[in-house]
């Protein structure tokens, strides 16, 4: 074995490890959802923990409602709004946020001014059991939801596969070239 050939296999090497490497970043999920005539858009920002997830994991919101008073929109953040987590009916993919409203959970974002964004279980404390409600104001809507249901979807990024393929074809062209020399 050469010395070329040895740098190569080192360098895979390398380039597999760092694509088996898992870095734990902060996920950005989009937000647009609509509840009767109210509509929610924005983000929610988690530290980038999978599976069930708790009031610890969010770590920002920006949160825009608009109703059918106009296109005004009042809009919640850290800080002029609270979160409030009551069970485990909230879990996160690398792709997808999800609240299961079959759970007796609830969440709720809400604003100084009594507005407020709730998720709401089989049990909760959202007006009604199973159901999503958006209030501005004084103007409340609510529907009826079942199951689990995707609340927000991330960006993804290049999967690790990308470099472990990048890194293959880097060792075939190398192979190649030491073939015909």
């Amino acid at each position: 074995m050469n010395k070329s050939h040895l740098l190569l296999v080192v360098l895979t090497n390398i380039f597999t490890l760092l694509a088996s490497t898992t870095v734990s970043a902060n996920i950005v999920y989009d937000i647009n959802r609509t509840i009767g005539s109210n509509e929610i858009t924005g983000y929610i920002e988690t530290d980038g923990a999978l599976g069930t997830i708790g009031r610890t994991v969010v770590v920002d919101w920006n949160l825009d409602m608009f109703g059918f008073f106009g296109p005004t929109a009042e809009t919640m953040n850290p800080s002029n709004s609270d979160l409030i987590f009551f069970g485990a009916g909230f879990y996160a993919t690398a792709t997808e946020l999800i609240f299961n409203f079959n759970q007796l959970d609830s969440i709720g974002f809400i604003s100084d001014t009594g507005s407020r964004w709730c998720l709401g279980g089989v049990d909760a404390n959202c007006s009604s059991p199973s159901t999503e409600v958006l209030q501005i104001s004084l103007v409340t809507e609510s529907e009826p939801r079942v199951g689990s249901e995707v609340i927000g979807i991330a960006s993804v990024p290049a999967p690790a596969a990308a470099w472990l393929f990048g890194s293959g074809l880097l060792g075939l062209i190398g192979i190649a070239r030491r073939k015909k020399v």
